[in-house]
C-alpha cells in the first residue's frame, strides 16, 4: 500500500487529481487488497483465527463503498457514508459513535458475506454475542434487565432499537 500511497501523492501534488480523488483511489486499493487477502484465506488455510467481527465490518464497509447500504447523519440529514437510496445502516453522531439498525447490520452483512464468500456469523443473536465480545460495542442493556445487545435511543425524534458502536467501527 505504501507504494500507491506514494503514487498517488505524486499525482495529487502534479495536480492530476484532486485530494478528494486520492483518498477516493487509496479506499478502493486498500479495499481491493483486503478482499484479496481474505480470498485468499481458503487457499492457505482455515479462517478460524479471523475474528468474524472483523469480516463483519469489512462486508459492511464495502457495502457502503459499492453503493449497497449508507449511513446518515444525526437527523437524517444527509449521508455521511455510502449512497442514498440503498440500504440504511443507522446514523453516525458524532463523537458519541455509530448508532446502527440490527437488522440491517446483519442483513447487509449476510448478503455481503455470500457476495465475497465470506464467514460470518450465522444468527443475529451470534453476531450479538461477538459484538458484545469485541472492542467496538459501546453499550448495551444486558445487566439491565432486557438482555439485549441492543439499546433504546431517541435518534431523529423517534425511539430506535441500536447497536451503539465505536464511531471508527466502519472507517477503521
Amino acid at each position: 500500500m505504501i507504494g500507491v500511497e506514494q503514487w498517488l501523492s505524486f499525482a495529487w501534488v502534479l495536480g492530476a487529481i484532486t485530494e478528494e480523488e486520492r483518498q477516493d483511489y487509496f479506499d478502493t486499493a486498500q479495499s481491493a487488497v483486503s478482499a484479496a487477502v481474505i480470498a485468499q484465506a481458503p487457499l492457505v488455510g482455515s479462517m478460524e483465527g479471523t475474528d468474524e467481527i472483523e469480516i463483519v465490518r469489512f462486508a459492511l464497509k464495502e457495502a457502503i463503498k459499492s453503493g449497497k447500504a449508507y449511513v446518515s447523519g444525526p437527523f437524517a440529514d444527509g449521508v455521511v457514508m455510502g449512497k442514498e437510496g440503498s440500504r440504511h445502516l443507522g446514523w453516525k453522531i458524532d463523537p458519541k459513535g455509530l448508532y446502527l439498525i440490527p437488522d440491517a447490520v446483519f442483513d447487509v452483512a449476510t448478503e455481503m458475506a455470500i457476495e465475497l464468500s465470506l464467514t460470518i456469523p450465522e444468527t443475529k443473536k451470534s453476531l450479538h454475542a461477538k459484538l458484545r465480545k469485541s472492542k467496538y460495542l459501546l453499550t448495551t442493556n444486558w445487566g439491565m434487565g432486557r438482555k439485549s445487545t441492543a439499546s433504546r435511543r431517541v435518534i431523529d425524534g423517534k425511539e430506535r432499537t441500536v447497536l451503539r458502536l465505536q464511531p471508527t467501527f466502519l472507517s477503521e
